[in-house]
């Protein structure tokens, strides 16, 4: 009895603890985990946009009931209240949409790789005559005269070219100019006057006789990497050569081939 009374105090105090952990365990068990929801109302200028279609709406709706006015065409279409004699614009045709690559077997996208290679390639043969450089060597280009050029890597071309009537021989009175020039420098060596003058006559008559159309080279397009000034003048006279052998008088070279630039 005397043990009792000296630990009431104790056993009061055990009693509180759980009487306190009963109360938290059953106030967690019934508490909504749930935020409170707040709701806000819409604006008055989002609710008059709303009235502001909804009223739309119903005018177009009443313009369509009514018909066309009076000698208008059938097929037109009332918009805020105007006649329009065009029809509504016909919605957008989804069935014939392109089909989505991801959606295509392997074999269909090869043969529509193939399709399209076939037809750039279609493309570029009926712009420039032929087909593209398999390697990469050369580009295309027209000159100014509309002719399809093939433009090697690291070379000149003959870009412009205008056509002037001048010495034009043929290989064979090229071949006659030549010797007669050569005999006109001997004579003249000599000091022969007499031999001097006829070559000179018959050099004048030649020229006369072999006017005809000729190309002169006017501009020079560069492809490829960087050069130098004397590589270029190199590349200048090659291209001069090609040029005069595109033209079919390769044999003119000789005449206004090589030049110092």
């Amino acid at each position: 009895m005397s043990i009792l009374k000296n630990n009431w105090h104790w056993m009061l105090f055990v009693l509180v603890i759980f009487g306190s952990i009963g109360v938290l365990i059953f106030t967690q068990l019934n508490t909504d985990a749930e935020p409170e929801t707040v709701y806000n109302p819409p604006s008055e200028e989002i609710i008059q946009g709303i009235r502001e279609k909804s009223d739309a709406q119903k005018v177009q709706d009443a313009n369509d009931m009514k018909g066309p006015p009076p000698g208008a065409s059938p097929n037109g279409h009332w918009h805020d209240g105007v006649w329009h004699k065009e029809p509504h614009a016909a919605p957008a045709d989804t069935t014939t949409a392109p089909q989505i690559l991801s959606e295509l077997s392997e074999a269909e996208i090869k043969a529509r790789v193939k399709a399209l290679r076939e037809q750039q390639l279609g493309e570029y043969r009926a712009k420039w005559g032929e087909d593209p450089s398999p390697d990469g060597s050369y580009q295309h280009f027209r000159d100014n005269h509309g002719n399809v050029v093939r433009h090697y890597r690291n070379t000149v071309v003959v870009s412009h070219y205008n056509l002037k009537t001048g010495f034009a021989p043929t290989p064979v009175q090229l071949q006659q100019y030549k010797q007669l020039r050569a005999a006109l420098k001997d004579a003249a060596s000599k000091e022969n006057i007499s031999e001097m003058q006829r070559l000179d006559n018959e050099i004048r008559s030649l020229v006369n006789a072999a006017q005809g159309e000729i190309p002169e080279p006017v501009g020079f397009g560069y492809y490829g990497d960087p050069i130098s000034g004397e590589q270029e003048k190199n590349l200048n006279n090659k291209a001069l050569r090609s040029f005069y052998q595109r033209m079919g008088v390769e044999h003119l070279y000789e005449l206004y081939g090589e030049r110092s630039y």
